[in-house]
């Protein structure tokens, strides 16, 4: 994308048109559309640095059939966690243990 203009016109299509109307009900009204997006890539290049997730990860369908959603039923779990492959268990095994660590932190914080 080249911005060598003041204006850069952007796809609203069938699958980006629901996001942009989304985005647009929770603008602070004193703030121009474009400012807020702007506003909405800073938050994601500060809170997605070097090893974490990459955008591409999740424009790939690849993603949507390794794991289903945090609250997909326990099924849909079972299913995907069967599916994994071995590096990809590992990986999942030590997320788990970290999420665990976090909730046993707050667990003890909240009593």
């Amino acid at each position: 994308m080249q911005f060598k203009r003041n204006t850069t016109t952007i796809s609203t299509g069938e699958n980006t048109k629901p996001l942009f109307v989304k985005l647009e009900s929770i603008r602070p009204k004193h703030l121009s559309f474009s400012l807020f997006l702007a506003v909405v890539v800073d938050d994601y290049l500060k809170n997605h640095r070097d090893g974490d997730a990459k955008i591409t990860e999740f424009t790939d369908e690849s993603i949507a059939v390794a794991l289903p959603l945090f609250f997909s039923s326990i099924e849909k779990w079972r299913l995907g966690i069967n599916g994994l492959s071995s590096n990809d268990f590992k990986k999942l095994q030590q997320r788990h243990s970290q999420i665990g660590n976090i909730i046993s932190k707050e667990v003890d914080q909240r009593l």
